[in-house]
């Protein structure tokens, strides 16, 4: 009988765990309409609670379709992700400078925070493309803004004429 109330405790700790939440957000610039970000808050209780907020990561945060305004060369517009998960303390995020995961000529800074409880978040960012010796080409800051996607969206996505 002792044996049974122990596979019930057992049975009841394991339910009793508290799996991450993974929030996806989409968005675009602020300044350029055709600069589109993506990425992923994940955490305890996301993206509403004071515990995401403090603890929560941000995972692949992904630019697409960027200019380089402050180029010699001719780029036409770059895409490219930040290779690291960045932390969110009271809201707000940042991922210092780094090398992007698509080309060792690339490097991308990520500076952001949440809105409204988690409804909306908005930040910079800034890519370079280049090397020290040849000379680097920015995007200059790039302004942006990305809600919460979800199912209402999802379908005001499928239902808009491009």
């Amino acid at each position: 009988m002792a044996s049974g109330a122990v596979v019930g405790a057992v049975l009841l700790s394991g339910s009793a765990s508290v799996r991450a939440n993974v929030v996806t957000y989409e968005g675009q610039g602020t300044q350029n309409k055709r600069v589109l970000v993506e990425f992923k808050l994940k955490g305890k209780h996301c993206p509403a609670s004071r515990a995401c907020m403090n603890h929560g990561k941000v995972k692949s945060f992904s630019p697409v379709s960027y200019p380089y305004p402050y180029c010699s060369v001719n780029l036409a517009e770059g895409a490219g992700e930040y290779p690291k998960d960045m932390a969110v303390h009271k809201g707000h995020f940042k991922g210092p400078r780094a090398k992007g995961p698509f080309s060792t000529d690339d490097e991308i800074e990520v500076k952001g925070h949440f809105d409204h409880h988690g409804a909306r978040a908005r930040g910079w960012f800034e890519a370079w493309n280049g090397k020290p010796d040849t000379g680097y080409c920015s995007t200059g800051r790039v302004h942006w803004v990305a809600e919460r996607y979800s199912g209402k969206a999802a379908a005001r996505d499928f239902t808009r004429t491009y």
